[in-house]
Order: C-alpha cells, then sequence, then structure tokens
C-alpha cells in the first residue's frame, strides 16, 4: 500500500513512524457510555517497540534509512544491519539483549521509550498473537534485520 524511509533525528523518526502508521492502519471505534473507545488494529506497544527497537539496535556505520512498508496483511520493518555478535533469531525471541548502540539506548530511555532490556522483541510476538492470532516474522539478512507484524484480513474479527 504504501512506504516511508525513516531518517533524521532518533526522536523525529519515531515520531515519523507513528503519524506514517496512523495514517494507514485501522482505528474503529465502539462506544462505551458516552465516549468513543478507540479499538487499534494492531496494538500502539507493539508498534512503538518495534520501530524504537529499530532505532535503537540498527548499525549505523550502514548507510540507509530504517524503511516501514504497510501492506494489507502486513507492516514490515526493515532495519539496516545484522544484530550484533552472534544474536540470532532465537536469541532475539528468548530476549537476549546486546546493546548496539549504548549512547542512543541512554537516549531513547531518557525520553521514556525503552522498557526493560530484553522484554521488547517477547513484548511485540505476545501482544500481535493476541490481536491477530499470527505470529511475527523475523528474518535476518546479510544486510538487515526484517521484522513482519502481521494484519488481520479485512472484516475478519
Amino acid at each position: 500500500m504504501d512506504r516511508k524511509d525513516l531518517k533524521g533525528r532518533l526522536l523525529d523518526v519515531i515520531d515519523q513512524a507513528k503519524r506514517f502508521l496512523d495514517l494507514h492502519l485501522y482505528t474503529p471505534h465502539k462506544i462505551r457510555g458516552f465516549e468513543p473507545e478507540p479499538q487499534p488494529e494492531l496494538p500502539p506497544e507493539a508498534l512503538r517497540e518495534a520501530i524504537v527497537n529499530a532505532v535503537a539496535h540498527r548499525d549505523y556505520t550502514i548507510h540507509g534509512p530504517i524503511r516501514l512498508f504497510v501492506f494489507t496483511d502486513r507492516i514490515e520493518v526493515h532495519t539496516p544491519g545484522k544484530p550484533p555478535n552472534t544474536v540470532d533469531e532465537e536469541a532475539m525471541r528468548a530476549g537476549v539483549h546486546v546493546v548496539r548502540n549504548p549512547h542512543i539506548y541512554a537516549r531513547l530511555s531518557d525520553a521514556g521509550l525503552v522498557t526493560r532490556a530484553g522484554t521488547g522483541v517477547r513484548r511485540i510476538i505476545r501482544l500481535v498473537k493476541k490481536a491477530t492470532g499470527r505470529d511475527v516474522e523475523i528474518k535476518i539478512r546479510d544486510f538487515e534485520v526484517l521484522l513482519t507484524i502481521p494484519r488481520k484480513r479485512l472484516g475478519e474479527k
């Protein structure tokens, strides 16, 4: 459907991603009492965690943006570079945490955007599974990490 190359200052990248996803994802409302209650298609906490992880753990020696794709059936977050050290998909799913960029991680922590180290990917997986009934995919390629977040199909409950 659309794509966004995320580049610029740390917090601006996260804001760009949020605005882009808000533009493309469904947020139907249910009325409870007198107020509409938003029912987002995907958990905002999972989306925030995916973007913050991309910013915190990318390889900044590789010139290029974090790329965000919105498809009808999934969201893809492409993060430049492989994970540091010997971190692989299994280690990421298990919560192994290796800080590649300690100064960036500290800045994101100061902004209140990071949670306990090593819990992010597991939280994304749990929240997305609960919301969609589907699993998150993680692929480590030669030049990037690809995180695929499934979407519900239109009309699916």
